[in-house]
C-alpha cells in the first residue's frame, strides 16, 4: 500500500468513527457522570472492540451475516437489548437527579468500577455485528490477495487506535472544567437526552 493509500484508508476511519451514534452517547454521558478518566476506559475499550471487528475482516475471515447469520442476527438481538439497557439506566438516573441540587464540579457519590467500564465499551461495539459488514466495506477498497498478514494486522490496528483516539479526545474535550462546569449544570437533562438517543437508536435499528 502506498502512503496515499494509508492517508486515505485514516480518513475514511476517522470519517466512520466521528459519526455520531450511540457510542458517542456512552462516552460523552460516562465522561460526565464519572470523569475523564471513566471517559478514556471506555474510550480504549471501544477501540479495542474496533480491533476484533477490523482484524476479523482485514485478515481474510468471510462477514459474519454471510457465513453465520443466525448467529449474526443472535447478536443483533443481543445488541438492541444491551443499547435499551443503557438507554433506561442512564435515563433512569437522570430522572432520579432531576430534583437534586448538586455544585457543578461535584461528582456521584456512587463510582463504576473500571471493569465495568471498559465492558460497556466493548460490548457496545461486539454487540454491534454491522460494524464487521462496514470494515468489510471499507478494507475491500484496500485489501490485495498479496498483502501480508503484517499489513492487514496494521490496518486492523490503525483503525482500532483511530477510533480509540477520537473517544479518548472527545472524552478529555468535554471533561475540560470550563465544558465540564457548564454541562454540569445540566447534569440530569444530559442523562436523559443520552438515554432518550439510546432508546431512538435501538428503535430505529430495530
Amino acid at each position: 500500500m502506498s502512503v496515499t493509500d494509508w492517508l486515505l484508508l485514516s480518513l475514511t476511519l476517522l470519517a466512520g468513527a466521528a459519526s455520531p451514534g450511540a457510542s458517542l452517547a456512552l462516552v460523552m454521558q460516562r465522561a460526565l457522570q464519572f470523569g475523564r478518566q471513566a471517559g478514556l476506559i471506555v474510550g480504549i475499550s471501544h477501540g479495542i472492540g474496533i480491533l476484533f471487528y477490523a482484524g476479523t475482516v482485514a485478515l481474510g475471515a468471510a462477514t459474519l451475516q454471510s457465513e453465520f447469520p443466525q448467529i449474526f442476527r443472535g447478536l443483533q438481538i443481543i445488541g438492541l437489548g444491551f443499547l435499551g439497557y443503557l438507554g433506561l439506566t442512564m435515563l433512569r438516573g437522570g430522572w432520579r437527579k432531576r430534583s437534586t441540587k448538586r455544585a457543578a464540579d461535584t461528582r456521584p457519590l456512587t463510582q463504576k468500577s473500571r471493569p465495568s467500564l471498559a465492558a460497556e465499551g466493548f460490548l457496545i461495539v461486539f454487540f454491534n455485528p454491522k460494524i464487521a459488514i462496514f470494515f468489510f466495506a471499507i478494507f475491500s477498497q484496500f485489501l490485495l490477495p498479496d498483502l501480508s498478514p503484517y499489513t492487514r494486522t496494521a490496518m486492523a490496528s490503525l483503525a482500532a487506535v483511530i477510533d480509540a483516539l477520537w473517544y479518548c479526545a472527545i472524552a478529555a474535550l468535554v471533561s475540560l472544567p470550563v465544558i465540564e462546569v457548564r454541562l454540569q449544570q445540566y447534569a440530569w437533562q444530559l442523562d436523559i437526552a443520552f438515554g432518550a438517543a439510546l432508546i431512538t437508536i435501538m428503535l430505529v435499528l430495530i
